[in-house]
């Protein structure tokens, strides 16, 4: 019956395969015969994808004259070639029918193939079903061999039973395309559809079968590792069972593919692939997977509610008064913190009360998240465990970060600045705004905010400015060589004992530094308290400016005294030359 079947179709692919090359033949086949290497049919003519499916068809009827053997794998074997070269000549005259549709609407050729596969299309769709149906039966015969088979054996009968699964699955995607080509001629095609639809169905109800039940026997063999412990025989249990389920998954793939096509239910087999990617495929999902998916979530919801919704309630309760109450606890140890630390101002700098304080509230919120955490059935210990673990990579990849912390705990311990100070540090100098076990915030004198990592400033020089109650002022003030050198030490005395910004003790001091290229330079060294230091040095500079003025004591400057001689004569030694 199946020979009689692919008689059928060979007559129709012949009288179809006949017509199409009356349509396109061209002189220029023939004299492209000779190329060994095949042309893609993308690049090829309609007449020269003709002439080779012709030529498919008159190696199939060949192939099919000769006797088959007497021995059952043989048969098998050349059964499985002829299913082979059949499914290739159908697909290349399927792309040769679309390189036919893809002419105007106009084009005779159209008109040609509308009435060729009207004419025709019956016996293939008949052929299509009866060679599925003849591949279903060997392979429900491999199947039962299996049953009986161990080793090489079983291995070769599990392929021979793949193949054949393989080859069903293109006819149906052939059935498909001739579906779609006669709606597209618009021909009658809805018992075809109609047929096809329902073989996919069928075969996508046993790729969801074969999903479910390789699935099931994963989650078995990881059970079964758990209790007892991984050998060699489970692993390569685990590795047939995951093969069969990716290839079963991938024909549930291509059979929701075809069915969408058709326009077929495809809402179970999509939710099953959902299930096996354990997330949502975005190609897959519609709003029917959606409305299924809410209903049994919500089910499921409904149902634990019911058995532990007091229990749950109860929980999620005390969960929100433990993390309330950690919170005022937290600022009650900051409280805390900072009335302890209050009376350590000269011991503590700043910066360590700030971080101190910090500290006892975060660590006390944390103990109280990690109590609320263990009310609502979340385990702790492993928690705990996670952290250092995940502490321990961290550390690795955040190496800088963890240089910058050690070094602001350094700055911390030894206080070379508190905020406020005025520094310099790592190239920059500024008023220390705020710091951290991180970075350090400083403003600079225009007003800029740097942020600098501590690493940098505790790998360099730190400079303080204000670190200390009392400034130095080390002022120079140059004076003419011909000035009265004690009368002029004097004037510098009593400005800096007329301003009460100047501390008498340290004593201010006075002297002659050196002598420079055009002045005696006085040197005068005063204390003031930092925050008063600018303004007490701007002060004074002005201050001296006026007593000099006043006092007829001049500051020199530089200057440049240019002699102009006169070209009219001669220097005396040219002179002296010319009257020789």
């Amino acid at each position: 019956m199946h020979r009689n079947a692919l008689t059928r179709l060979h007559i129709a692919m012949v009288i179809v395969m006949a017509l199409m090359v009356i349509i396109g033949a061209s002189t220029s086949v023939a004299q492209e015969r000779g190329i060994l290497v095949p042309r893609p049919q993308s690049e090829m003519t309609i007449a020269e994808l003709s002439e080779e499916v012709y030529d498919e068809v008159k190696s199939l009827h060949a192939f099919e004259a000769m006797p088959l053997p007497n021995s059952p794998e043989r048969r098998r074997t050349l059964e499985i070639r002829l299913d082979e070269k059949t499914i290739n000549l159908l697909k290349n005259i399927m792309a040769l029918s679309q390189r036919v549709l893809a002419k105007s609407e106009d084009a005779p050729e159209r008109e040609t193939l509308r009435q060729l596969v009207q004419s025709r299309g019956i016996e293939i769709e008949q052929t299509l079903i009866l060679r599925f149906s003849s591949l279903t039966e060997r392979l429900n015969q491999s199947l039962a061999r299996q049953a009986s088979l161990s080793g090489a054996a079983l291995l070769s009968e599990e392929s021979l039973g793949e193949l054949l699964d393989g080859q069903r699955l293109q006819y149906l995607s052939l059935a498909s395309d001739l579906t779609l080509l006669m709606k597209t001629l618009e021909l009658e095609e809805t018992d075809l559809r109609k047929k096809v639809i329902s073989t996919l169905t069928y075969f996508g109800d046993e790729m969801m079968g074969l999903v479910h039940l390789h699935r099931h026997g994963l989650s078995m063999l990881s059970a079964r590792s758990a209790s007892d412990g991984t050998d060699a025989d489970l692993l390569q249990a685990a590795r047939f069972e995951s093969e069969r389920l990716e290839l079963a998954t991938k024909r549930l793939r291509k059979v929701v593919t075809q069915l969408e096509l058709l326009g077929g239910d495809t809402l179970e087999m999509r939710r099953t692939l959902i299930e096996e990617r354990r997330g949502l495929a975005l190609t897959l999902v519609d709003t029917a997977v959606i409305n299924v998916l809410y209903a049994e979530i919500s089910s499921e919801i409904r149902d634990w509610l019911a058995v532990r919704g007091i229990g749950a309630a109860i929980s999620f309760v005390l969960f929100v008064v433990i993390v309330i109450i950690s919170r005022a606890l937290s600022r009650i140890a900051k409280r805390l913190a900072a009335r302890a630390l209050r009376n350590a101002e000269e011991s503590v700098s700043q910066l360590l009360r700030e971080t101190l304080i910090s500290m006892a509230g975060t660590v006390v919120f944390l103990i109280g998240m990690l109590v609320a955490l263990s009310q609502i059935g979340i385990s702790v210990t492993p928690l705990i465990a996670g952290l250092g673990v995940i502490g321990f990579i961290v550390g690795f990849a955040l190496q800088d970060t963890l240089a910058n912390f050690a070094s602001g705990a350094m700055i911390l311990a030894y206080r070379p600045f508190d905020t406020g100070d005025f520094i310099s540090a790592a190239d920059v100098e500024g008023e220390v705004r705020k710091m951290n076990l991180v970075n350090t915030t400083i403003v600079t004198v225009d007003n800029r905010v740097l942020i600098i990592p501590n690493s940098k400033i505790w790998g360099g020089v730190i400079m303080n400015f204000t670190g200390q109650h009392l400034r130095r002022t080390d002022v120079i003030y140059g004076v003419s060589y011909s000035e009265d050198l004690d009368h002029v030490q004097r004037v510098l005395e009593e400005l800096i004992a007329a301003d009460e910004r100047f501390l008498t003790t340290p004593p201010a001091i006075v002297r002659v530094k050196h002598f420079g290229d055009s002045s005696i330079d006085f040197m005068v060294r005063a204390y003031v308290r930092t925050e008063q230091f600018w303004e007490t040095l701007w002060a004074l500079n002005k201050s001296v400016k006026q007593r000099f003025d006043a006092e007829g004591i001049s500051i020199p400057f530089p200057q440049r005294d240019v002699h102009m001689l006169s070209t009219s004569e001669p220097p005396a030694g040219r002179r002296g030359e010319e009257s020789s």
